[in-house]
Formats: structure tokens, sequence, C-alpha cells
């Protein structure tokens, strides 16, 4: 919806996704280096993680849904 063409915003999604994905690998790869956590945190972890992925996809959506919202007015 912020991007008026098709193609223009297949590849910028695409872009965003892969460069975001590639990053996520090289901090997982530097957490597990350089800390190694026990069992028992395995779950706190989970939650904390699972927490924060949701925050981001609510703040992105409501990037997206508000310039739609104002547009499709």
């Amino acid at each position: 919806m912020l991007i008026r063409r098709v193609v223009a915003a297949i590849v910028a999604t695409l872009a965003i996704y892969t460069a975001l994905a590639l990053l996520a690998g090289i901090v997982l790869r530097y957490w597990r280096w350089s800390n190694d956590q026990p069992a028992s945190r395995f779950w706190p972890l989970q939650w904390i993680e699972g927490g924060w992925l949701l925050a981001l996809s609510a703040l992105l959506v409501a990037i997206t849904v508000c310039p739609a919202h104002r547009r499709a007015a």
C-alpha cells in the first residue's frame, strides 16, 4: 500500500525480508557464540522473544494500516 507499483512493492518487500533474515542470522550466530544458556532458561527466553516479535509485528501493521486508511478516506 505504501508503494503504488506492484513489482516495485514486491522487490522492496523481498529486499527488506532478505536483509532482516540475514541480520537475524548474524545476531543469532553471535548470540550462540557469546552466550550459552542453560536449559532452564529456554522457556523464559522463548516468551521474551515472542513478546518482542509480537510488538514488532503490531508496530509494522500499524505503520502499514494508518497510511492505507488515510488514502482510502
